[in-house]
């Protein structure tokens, strides 16, 4: 004799529980995929943004504190793009030289002396602002403040970040 709760299948609506429960599953799994995907893609902007402002930076204030002087007639103060040409000594030659600093086609470039240009930042990071502002404190002593708004990502990842920093030339004084 059979028993009637061990037939073999499902029953419609144990099927359907089934099919309700998997789709739930499912969607909340792509959600947390998606998720996960955005997250990746707002960090990727922010260490490109972040990583390209450091190096930027770092060089930027570097050379102006050790510059000799800064050439005031070629560069440009106060305005985007700004540009900034230092006049410094070659540390491997000891011969005078000029390090220039402006923005070409949305990228940071550095030119040292009759070289060609050299980007700064990643190709994945743009300039949007980039002034220069000389400080005058002293007849002794000179010093620039730089500003720089730097973008990076596309859409809804898009993100833009300002940094400042100043330096005063330690060769001036």
């Amino acid at each position: 004799m059979k028993s009637k709760f061990f037939s073999k299948g499902f029953t419609l609506l144990e099927t359907i529980i089934y099919a309700v429960i998997f789709a739930l599953i499912s969607i909340l799994v792509i959600n947390m995929i998606l998720m996960m995907t955005k997250s990746f893609s707002a960090f990727r902007v922010t260490r490109n943004i972040n990583n390209s402002s450091e190096v930027a930076m770092e060089r930027l204030v570097r050379e102006i504190r050790w510059a000799d002087d800064i050439n005031a007639a070629e560069s440009v103060f106060d305005s985007h793009p700004g540009k900034l040409v230092l006049n410094t000594i070659d540390p491997v030659t000891d011969l005078a030289t000029t390090i220039e600093f402006f923005v070409s086609n949305g990228a940071l470039m550095v030119r040292e002396g009759i070289s060609d240009a050299q980007p700064l930042i990643s190709s994945k990071t743009e300039v949007t602002n980039f002034v220069f502002r000389q400080i005058i404190g002293s007849s002794v002593s000179k010093a620039v403040k730089v500003e720089l708004e730097l973008q990076s990502g596309q859409g809804d990842f898009q993100k833009k970040e300002k940094f400042y920093n100043s330096a005063i030339l330690r060769r001036s004084y």
